[in-house]
């Protein structure tokens, strides 16, 4: 009887009581460490990249900003937009060449030849050049031609360059070219 009564402990233990054998399925800390150390590494070059073209992207903008500008009063043209009551004999973009503060204006000439302005655009960090120091696109309706004038000298070459480059880093820069024949306005990469 006590040998009965020893056998049903044995195989009755509580619950509670359990063995597990050592498990081989895991990682080791000097494994996690290492894993952990060159996530770091990938992340830290991924943002020194990010960093560094951060001065590019910054001149793309400003490019768009002013070739956004210039296709506004070429847009405005075409549609006939309606600005102080009436629609203008032309819409005008001016840009200068400029080291600091720059800026570009869109205007409109009504028919008795006064100047309304629309709005002025600050371009920060950004210096303009160009062949002149004061660049006028005018641009008249229905069909949208585009007249260039180069310091009050209308542009006989029918095409103007201008030439952006970053206040900080010299060396980044992009070019906007307006062909006045086509009507053509683009951006070029440096």
């Amino acid at each position: 009887m006590i040998k009965l009564v020893r056998l049903l402990l044995k195989r009755n233990k509580p619950l509670y009581v359990r063995r597990f054998a050592l498990s081989e399925n895991g990682f080791t800390l000097a494994e996690m460490i290492i894993v952990i150390a060159i996530v770091g590494i990938f992340s830290t070059l991924t943002v020194v990249n990010f960093r560094g073209n951060e001065k590019a992207r910054y001149m793309d903008n400003e490019s768009r900003l002013i070739l956004d500008g210039i296709k506004q009063m070429q847009t405005s043209s075409l549609s006939g937009k309606v600005v102080a009551g009436q629609v203008p004999v032309s819409y005008i973009f001016e840009i200068d060449k400029c080291s600091v503060n720059c800026s570009y204006s869109l205007k409109a000439k009504n028919s008795v030849n006064a100047i309304i302005d629309i709005a002025t655009v600050q371009l920060e960090k950004t210096i303009v050049d160009m062949s002149g120091n004061n660049l006028i696109i005018e641009i008249t309706p229905p069909r949208s031609d585009i007249k260039m004038y180069l310091d009050d000298l209308l542009v006989a070459s029918n095409e103007v360059l201008i030439n952006l480059k970053h206040a900080d880093d010299l060396s980044v820069s992009k070019n906007i070219r307006v062909n006045s024949i086509s009507g053509r306005m683009d951006i070029l990469n440096n």
